[in-house]
């Protein structure tokens, strides 16, 4: 008996989108209150999402029009980095990796693709990021990138 895969339906198509983020380190009833507080969501209209546990504490998930593979506030804009940082430190441990990954489709021939790695001391956060575009032709092309950078209290002087 051979593995089977199943096609999911929507995945990668106008105006489908996608997120996953994590791990947090705080309940899910906490990280509801802290996303609420804050203003941030998965997505433009997007009222909820899903959350699963794993070793290293929760994951939010989210799928659907108008989820665009990056955190959101209440206008639809990207969450800014002000706020995507206190985010990180309220819901993450320190010096633990959060990730953020997640994609959406603009255009019907046309997908946006995030992924963004960051870690914290306590005060500062560090991010490494990057934002492509993808089309059915194979063509990608990074839109934009940020440069790995040390956070300043996990800097090692030599």
């Amino acid at each position: 008996m051979g593995f089977k895969l199943q096609a999911v339906s929507g995945f990668g198509t106008y105006p489908d989108g996608r997120l996953r983020a994590g791990p947090f380190c705080i309940s899910t009833e906490e990280l509801s209150s802290l996303m609420t507080d804050l203003r941030i969501f998965p997505g433009e209209n997007v009222p909820s999402g899903m959350i699963s546990s794993i070793p290293s504490g929760l994951m939010m998930s989210a799928a659907g029009a108008g989820v665009t593979g990056y955190l959101v506030d209440d206008e639809g804009l990207e969450v800014s980095q002000t706020d995507l940082d206190q985010f990180v430190v309220k819901s993450t441990e320190q010096g633990a990796l959060f990730r953020m990954s997640g994609h959406y489709c603009p255009e019907p021939k046309i997908m946006i693709s995030s992924d963004a790695v960051a870690i914290h001391d306590g005060r500062h956060v560090s991010w490494h990021s990057i934002r492509r575009l993808r089309t059915p032709d194979g063509m990608e092309r990074a839109i934009s990138a940020s440069r790995p950078e040390i956070a300043p209290a996990l800097a090692v002087a030599i």
